[in-house]
């Protein structure tokens, strides 16, 4: 199980929440899903899912309709 930290500028400023609190329902809630997914399973994803980037850096795809889709970079952090 992944805990999911999002980035956050130096002025305290989420600009990928900021993002996401502006999009419409149905992408929000596809979002939301594939977050719940990395959290529950981890890069364990099927490639479908997520993708290697190299250098640690994993891209996390999330489908919002047949014409768009979401790409979310991510890297895991030792606390």
């Amino acid at each position: 199980m992944l805990t999911l930290v999002f980035f956050e500028t130096a002025n305290g400023k989420r600009p990928v929440e900021e993002y996401l609190a502006k999009l419409g329902t149905k992408e929000k809630t596809r979002v939301r899903f594939g977050l719940e997914l990395l959290e529950q399973l981890g890069l364990e994803l099927r490639a479908s899912h997520v993708k290697s980037m190299g250098n640690k850096l994993w891209e996390l795809r999330i489908r919002a309709s047949v014409n768009a889709g979401y790409f979310i970079s991510l890297s895991p952090v030792k606390h």
